[in-house]
């Protein structure tokens, strides 16, 4: 049974990885915390309430299925939140997972031309802003979180940034 958390900025490989794991692990449960984030009515006017709730939603969540024996991948950018990080892997410990907390990383110009790439919706999470923020708040994972494996994709396509979390975790 493992514990994936998938931690980075946007435009780094996140939502591949998870979703290629996702497929290639049975009866795995995949937590998209975006998604759900986007369920809490008025989550742009109460971003830190609604993004604490996501979290402990999330968390109960990881609970539930480990105590099936069952493996959870968890595709978000948690990057200023060291105690929800350290709560999720304390679930994934306290049900004796395997638990792979992984960063995968790009150059500034990277995450920001993806970004650009990818567009920018009035109703999406992500601005311009936003991308360089989280970029920055990315680069301290390397100190904050001294047992996350971090991946440089900078130069990988997604198969290759997919093999590379695949050889870690599998």
């Amino acid at each position: 049974m493992k514990l994936i958390i998938l931690n980075g900025a946007p435009g780094v490989g996140k939502s591949t990885v998870a979703e290629k794991l996702h497929a290639e692990l049975p009866l795995s449960f995949l937590i998209v915390i975006d998604a759900w984030w986007k369920q809490i009515s008025n989550w742009r006017e109460s971003r830190k309430e609604s993004q604490r709730l996501v979290y402990k939603i999330a968390s109960v969540s990881i609970d539930a299925y480990l105590e099936e024996g069952k493996d959870v991948i968890v595709d978000k950018a948690i990057l200023n939140d060291i105690k929800t990080l350290d709560e999720l892997v304390g679930v994934g410990e306290k049900h004796g997972a395997e638990v792979y907390e992984l960063v995968l990383m790009a150059s500034k110009e990277v995450v920001l031309e993806r970004a650009t790439q990818r567009g920018f919706n009035k109703q999406g999470l992500l601005t311009p802003e936003e991308a360089e923020k989280l970029w920055e708040l990315s680069q301290d994972l390397k100190e904050t979180r001294p047992n996350a494996v971090v991946i440089d994709t900078t130069f990988l396509s997604p198969e290759e940034v997919y093999e590379k979390v695949r050889g870690v975790v599998l």
